[in-house]
């Protein structure tokens, strides 16, 4: 049976060397790879060795415990051990160590971010009690900051709207997607992005999933749509190539991992094609 990461918040607990380590150097993660491919986060006892300059008890990944660990930024490895960008590790993570490894990068993110109150700019302290911190001046509590983003596959027919954003490696094309802005729902935040980067009105839509994105505090919202015509035009600012694709036609596309590659191939499963 799978692993499933579960969060907890102690920062009283201990460590062991069987507990598993999210582990970054110079933002990137660190990790060994097994004989079947799949990524595997490294023990607490296989970083003994490497200076820790910050840790987090984060919870539990099955029956084992889960921590952030920051490393010095000098450090040097040998395999098995190596470093990679989380975003390159997405096709190869079981299922259950995304969850893990998202919510260790989003609080690294977090903690590097919020220092300093907003209020008064004293120094905040860890809460003793919750995934928080307190201002000891003030006593203001301040959260981890999560910004909601909708991504959506838009389709006419047998086609799907794929675009290229300027920030895209290569030619890749991808699902629209944006933040959602204050005062606005869910399905607002669809029509206008949608409108805003390829000028299209859509119909029909309908919520399909959600994924954490910690690039570097988003949580995407997953929707489908129609095209109530064919017409595009994109915005030239975020987008400057959109159109519409058979699945004959694919161009390059996100890799496995990733809410956008879940849209389009649940689009290419889809049941009745004519």
């Amino acid at each position: 049976m799978e692993n499933i990461f579960s969060s907890a918040y102690d920062p009283s607990r201990p460590s062991s060397g069987g507990d598993f380590c999210i582990a970054f150097c110079n933002d990137l993660v660190v990790h060994r790879k097994a004989a079947t491919s799949d990524v595997l986060f490294p023990l607490r006892t296989e970083l003994a060795a490497f200076p820790v300059l910050k840790e987090w008890y984060v919870g539990t990944w099955g029956d084992s415990a889960c921590w952030v660990l920051v490393l010095a930024p000098d450090t040097q490895f040998m395999e098995p051990l190596q470093l990679s960008d989380l975003r390159a590790l997405l096709p190869h993570l079981a299922t259950q160590q995304f969850p893990l490894a998202s919510h260790a990068k989003h609080l690294l993110w977090w903690h590097n971010q919020v220092a300093f109150c907003s209020k008064c700019g004293s120094a905040l302290q860890d809460s003793p009690t919750e995934r928080a911190k307190i201002c000891p001046s003030c006593q203001a509590t301040w959260y981890p900051v999560i910004a909601p983003a909708i991504i959506v596959a838009i389709t006419l027919g047998e086609r799907i709207l794929l675009a290229h954003n300027r920030n895209f490696p290569g030619t890749r094309h991808s699902v629209i997607a944006g933040f959602v802005e204050p005062g606005e729902s869910l399905e607002d935040a669809v029509h206008r992005e949608v409108h805003e980067e390829v000028g299209m009105q859509v119909t029909n839509v309908r919520y399909r999933s959600s994924q954490a994105w910690p690039f570097p505090n988003s949580l995407m919202l997953a929707f489908t749509a129609e095209a109530m015509d064919e017409t595009i035009s994109v915005d030239g600012v975020e987008i400057d190539s959109a159109g519409w694709f058979t699945e004959d036609s694919l161009p390059e596309i996100p890799n496995h991992g990733s809410v956008a590659r879940h849209l389009i191939d649940e689009w290419l499963a889809r049941p009745q094609k004519s």
